[in-house]
């Protein structure tokens, strides 16, 4: 179980997820069990496993798949996921609940189903969204904190057609460029006045990472301005000249790259 696998870290309600099994207080509850076995039949991706409640198997999947390392930050997700794909009904007095699955597919009496999935690619595509208008904010904290957290989640998200999954992968190629440019963000924030020469190597490194235009193109501008004002000419050139060829709208905006 997750518990086993990760001495000291429980789940809410002391409560440990084995198979299909959910303990809770030496009652078990496994009306859940029988459904989702039925789903794990038709399918065993990391979504399904997870709201099986099979934290452990879903773990073992990612590791050989994506060749997982740390499975710390995927436990509030794995958390999520289990959560929003089921429910709790109160029984009578002194007794356990009834552990109920929800269903993306099917029902409960249906040969075939398929869990509830929080984690859509619709679901993290309006993340996305959001950590970009963050970006554009010069909220970089909070925009790595989202786009990371998106990222984390696609590993547990299913594709219903070729083009979610074109969109997925998509996603996860920018998610990673914009965690590595909000990280960069985040410590060039932090550098003191007299770092003019770490200040500037940062920036440089700014932009080399794949952003939208609109990002791309501020990206430009600031790393020409500190360049230009710590009077490194070479490399504020070598930034006016990228903003001029690059595809930036209107000649307009390049004025300052010209001058």
């Amino acid at each position: 179980s997750w518990c086993e696998s990760y001495p000291g870290r429980e789940l809410p309600g002391q409560l440990c997820f084995s198979g299909a099994e959910a303990i809770r207080g030496g009652v078990q509850s496994l009306l859940a069990g029988s459904h989702s076995a039925k789903w794990l039949r038709k399918r065993r991706l990391p979504a399904d496993l997870v709201a099986a409640g099979d934290f452990e198997e879903a773990l073992g999947l990612l590791k050989r798949r994506l060749g997982l390392i740390n499975a710390e930050p995927l436990e509030p997700i794995f958390k999520q996921a289990y959560w929003a794909a089921c429910t709790s009904l109160p029984g009578l007095p002194q007794m356990a609940s009834i552990h109920w699955p929800l269903l993306s597919e099917g029902s409960l009496k249906s040969r075939e189903i398929a869990p509830m999935v929080l984690f859509t690619p619709q679901v993290i595509l309006e993340r996305v969204k959001e950590a970009h208008k963050m970006t554009s904010a010069g909220k970089f904290s909070d925009a790595l904190s989202v786009f990371r957290s998106a990222l984390q989640s696609i590993p547990l998200s299913v594709a219903n057609d070729a083009n979610e999954e074109r969109q997925l992968t998509d996603m996860i190629e920018m998610c990673r460029e914009y965690v590595t440019f909000a990280r960069l963000q985040v410590t060039s924030k932090k550098l003191t006045p007299d770092k003019a020469a770490r200040q500037i190597e940062l920036n440089a490194y700014l932009t080399c990472c794949k952003l939208q235009q609109f990002h791309q193109f501020l990206t430009l501008k600031t790393a020409m301005g500190i360049a230009f004002k710590n009077e490194n000419f070479v490399s504020a050139a070598s930034f006016a000249k990228r903003m001029i060829q690059g595809n930036f709208g209107p000649a307009e905006k390049h004025k300052d790259a010209r001058s």
